[in-house]
């Protein structure tokens, strides 16, 4: 830690304007370690820690502009594992995805939502997601699979945002339906479901 510290010194004693950085702290099970630190793009702190009034009920997300991320659904299950489940470089079930989804870029402002072999909704590939189900924000459990990152861990501890846990399969989520999504870097921000014309559980029809 002394060296991130270190590191984000020079960064900002560097003579350039203070700007927003982004530390990656990476470690094998031998203990090594290695720390990167990079510029990011400023994020307001209502973003990174929202009230309730600013995660809006979806009737009213609705009709702003300000939705603006594409979340579509997988159309094929991951299997849960340690790599879902914990922050790792080993990412190629997201990489798989974003290919079915045809996100090309980390710039483009879409997520693809992952579920598991019972269709129940694990994650986002880069971000936690927040349905609004009978008044409230609700957020997959962790037995379904997905990483329990650090703003959907702060989102649950913040009584305020009276956020649960619920289960929630493919089948609950429909087309239009605007969602939050959330990760350590970009904070909170809404999305809409873009199902396209087949939805993953659609059967695929002949055409021979």
């Amino acid at each position: 830690m002394t060296n991130a510290l270190s590191m984000i010194e020079d960064m900002q004693n560097g003579g350039g304007p203070q700007r927003p950085l982004k530390i990656r702290i990476l470690c094998t099970p031998a203990g090594v370690h290695k720390i990167d630190v990079s510029a990011t793009s400023p994020v307001s702190l209502e973003t990174l820690y929202p009230s309730l009034n600013f995660m809006e009920a979806p009737e009213r997300l609705g009709r702003s502009a300000s939705v603006a991320w594409k979340v579509r659904l997988d159309t094929k299950p991951t299997a849960p594992s340690d790599c879902t489940r914990f922050k790792t470089t080993s990412r190629h079930m997201y990489d798989e995805a974003w290919k079915r989804a045809g996100i090309a870029s980390f710039a483009v402002q879409e997520e693809v939502l992952l579920y598991n072999h019972n269709n129940e909704i694990m994650e986002g590939s880069l971000t936690t997601v927040y349905f609004y189900r009978d008044g409230h924000w609700c957020t997959p459990p962790e037995s379904s699979g997905g990483l329990p990152g650090t703003t959907r861990r702060w989102a649950l501890d913040n009584s305020d945002l009276r956020i649960q846990q619920r289960l929630t399969l493919v089948s609950d989520v429909a087309d239009g339906e605007v969602v939050w999504l959330s990760n350590g870097v970009r904070g909170f921000f809404p999305g809409q479901i873009k199902l396209g014309k087949r939805s993953p559980l659609e059967p695929k029809t002949d055409e021979t």
